[in-house]
């Protein structure tokens, strides 16, 4: 078994990988897209394997997130489409 430095290993992500994946995270409708193209990679034949799992947790995260949210909507009776607007505060 040989040792490949980190530098030298391009299935290492780096400092500078894990900016840029910050960055893209930042903007919401371009993030959700690369999210599901980058999670929908094989971890054979892409070069960055730790990103597809990354993009998977986050993945799973934003669902929870969705299902949590769902559920609290329902059960306090805030309509959505209504907005907060029309609830009378005593």
């Amino acid at each position: 078994m040989s040792y490949t430095p980190a530098e030298q290993d391009p299935r290492i992500m780096t400092i500078k990988d894990w900016f840029i994946v910050g960055l893209i995270n930042v903007i919401p409708i371009v993030s959700i897209i690369v999210l599901i193209y980058w999670a929908t990679r094989d971890y054979s034949t892409y070069k960055k394997p730790s990103l597809i799992g990354y993009a998977r947790v986050m993945l799973i995260i934003a669902l929870l997130n969705i299902g949590i949210l769902l559920l609290y909507f329902t059960f306090t009776g805030f309509n959505l489409f209504m907005g907060p607007h029309h609830f009378r505060f005593h």
